[in-house]
């Protein structure tokens, strides 16, 4: 795969063909010539992809390191010759990828999904207010990415209209759904073989970008395909943990019982997919308190 280099905009021109001489390619895929997929069904729970957002269907640039191209070449070294020699122009935009940042706008959690609702039990200002000690004070957390030691690989080929998959995931149902609801093929046409999970950390619990493409160039070449996502695009191709504001107020007697506490939070989500924050309720049930 050939990842993009923009945060946000456009692609303006593209030249592949210096790509597709080289030599053992196959073929190479853009958002020019890449087959329509159906939309991806993107949902916290139950969902079936790891984002509603399709990368290399359309010219828009939504985040850094978006897939722009695939190549598909007699092996790995080949493919990933071509794909540095694709050109690439962008019209750049803003981007906002900071908590503070200029351009981001923020969202009550009840307005951005309808799990996780916010969790009050009693009346929290008032017992701090009338604790002997009080304690406040603001933790951040940086962005963490799962990138363990094996790397996000597929096996995709077709007999007829029949896809086989070969792939380690947590969610073999999701995967197994989610890639006949993009490719437009009956469920029944779909297999998925995973033996063993590998490394995973949350990445392997929903369908990805890079096993639809797998699936759509085994298509394209009419011969089984193997997709390895290399190390450097492993943080852009699947899901990750966001950074993160904590403001922790706690109000307690001297003897160190919890009368009452707040936790409020804010963290980065996108703009397409609003995905809910899983920390504060945590802290409800796991302090025992006198509410």
């Amino acid at each position: 795969m050939r990842h993009g280099t923009s945060s946000k905009g456009a692609i303006t021109a593209m030249d592949t063909h210096r790509a597709e001489r080289a030599p053992g390619v196959l073929a190479v895929l853009t958002h020019l010539n890449m087959v329509r997929l159906q939309p991806a069904q993107f949902s916290f729970a139950g969902g079936t992809a790891s984002q509603s957002f399709q990368p290399m269907q359309e010219a828009e640039i939504m985040y850094r390191g978006q897939p722009i191209a695939l190549v598909i070449a007699e092996s790995m070294e080949a493919a990933l010759g071509a794909a540095s020699l694709i050109d690439v122009r962008y019209a750049v935009a803003p981007a906002a990828v900071e908590l503070d940042a200029k351009g981001t706008r923020s969202l009550l959690q009840a307005e951005a999904t309808k799990y996780f609702k916010d969790f009050v039990a009693g009346n929290p200002e008032a017992a701090i207010a009338a604790a002997p000690v009080q304690f406040e004070q603001t933790y951040n957390t940086p962005p963490q990415h799962q990138n363990p030691l094996e790397l996000l690989s597929t096996v995709a080929e077709w007999d007829g209209e029949k896809l086989l998959v070969h792939e380690g995931t947590q969610a073999a149902s999701a995967m197994r759904g989610g890639l006949a609801a993009q490719l437009g093929i009956p469920l029944a046409n779909v297999r998925v073989v995973s033996p063993y999970v590998g490394g995973a950390f949350g990445q392997r619990g929903s369908l990805s970008s890079h096993t639809v493409f797998a699936a759509v160039a085994a298509r394209a070449v009419s011969r089984p395909v193997k997709l390895v996502v290399p190390r450097e695009q492993v943080f852009h191709a699947t899901s990750f943990r966001p950074a993160s504001e904590h403001v922790i107020r706690i109000g307690a007697e001297r003897d160190g019982r919890l009368t009452g506490g707040v936790h409020l939070v804010r963290a980065q989500t996108s703009r397409f997919d609003l995905m809910p924050f899983t920390g504060q309720e945590t802290t409800s049930r796991m302090y025992d308190s006198q509410l």
